[in-house]
Formats: C-alpha cells, structure tokens, sequence
C-alpha cells in the first residue's frame, strides 16, 4: 500500500495546491490541475511497494493527455474548478489524517465519477468527430 509509504509534508503540499486551485488563486487553472493529475496518479502511486503499478501508470499516461484534448474540443459545463479537484482533496486529506479506509473509499469515488465524465465527453466528442475505419486496424 503506498498510503503509509508517502511523505506527510507531500500530502500537505498537494492539499494546499487543490486549496487554491478551488479559491480561485492560481494564474494558471490548467498547469496547477495537470500539477495535480501528476501528484494523486504518479507521484502518491510511486510510492506503492508493487513497482508494477507506477509502471503501469506511466505506460498509461497518454490516456491522460488525451482525454485532456478531448475535454478541450468538448468543453466543460458547470463548475469552473472541476470536481476532480474537490475529489483529489477528500483523497488526499484523509491520506493525511491515516484515514486509509477513508481515502480508499474517496479514490473508489473519484475513479467511478471520473470514469463517468469521461463517457461522457468522448460521446460528445464524437457527435462532432465521427470515426473511419482504418484497414490495418479493423482487420
């Protein structure tokens, strides 16, 4: 488990980084929200004791990057600061507290709800972004 293995000085940083990210005090929303995409998916992860999962994660980053474009052409709707940041910040205040229970469950939640913004915009995005077959790689 990488919860009891992560700095607590880490955890404040991150927590104070979704503070102002949620008060409105960054200059830039969208450095500060992929500096916290970073700390909750690569750099708590790194510090889990099976070397596999951060690995795995890296591999998988571009999927980060990706939905970012697609979140992009799409847009947001409603609330300025996303929720994910709100989701980050219950994760990481209980990580901060030792409430490892409490920080699993919020980490369940945000890749549920996650998942689900996700379906969404990539459903939106391809209303207006139809896909082709590709030969070589429908065959």
């Amino acid at each position: 488990m990488a919860a009891d293995r992560i700095p607590r000085a880490g955890i404040a940083e991150m927590i104070d980084r979704c503070g102002r990210l949620l008060a409105g005090d960054e200059d830039d929303a969208r450095l500060a929200m992929d500096r916290l995409e970073y700390d909750l998916h690569v750099d708590c992860i790194g510090h889990a004791r099976n070397v596999e999962l951060p690995r795995a994660l890296k591999i998988s980053n571009c999927m980060l990057y990706a939905g970012k474009h697609i979140q992009a052409a799409v847009g947001r709707e409603g609330d300025p600061v996303p929720s994910m940041v709100r989701e980050h910040r219950d994760i990481l205040v209980a990580l901060a507290v030792g409430a490892i229970e409490d920080a699993a469950s919020a980490l369940v939640h945000h890749l549920e709800m996650s998942r689900g913004r996700s379906e969404i915009r990539l459903r939106k995005f391809l209303e207006s972004n139809p896909c082709y077959e590709v030969d070589y790689v429908s065959a």
